[in-house]
């Protein structure tokens, strides 16, 4: 988690940038895939506090060096 507010395309088109993926990204609707009127998040921004308060825990690492170091470890998986 992070302090950092991200739109979930902008999320994924740094996930594909990050791991070297030509990714067609678009929003569509949920509806069109699940028949159900129910419409996921569009922009992703944690609050903290919870964790900062119950778990003395706060973000140590940016965004990106985090993305990095996952992508990194999830390879390593493989």
């Amino acid at each position: 988690g992070t302090h950092e507010e991200i739109s979930i395309i902008d999320f994924a088109k740094k996930v594909a940038k990050l791991t070297n993926k030509k990714l067609k990204i678009k929003k569509v609707p949920y509806k069109s895939f699940t028949g159900k009127k129910y419409e996921d998040i569009i922009r992703k921004l944690p609050d903290l506090k919870n964790a900062k308060t119950y778990l003395n825990w706060e973000p140590k690492i940016l965004l990106n060096q985090g993305l990095k170091e996952t992508i990194e470890w999830t390879k390593k998986l493989q």
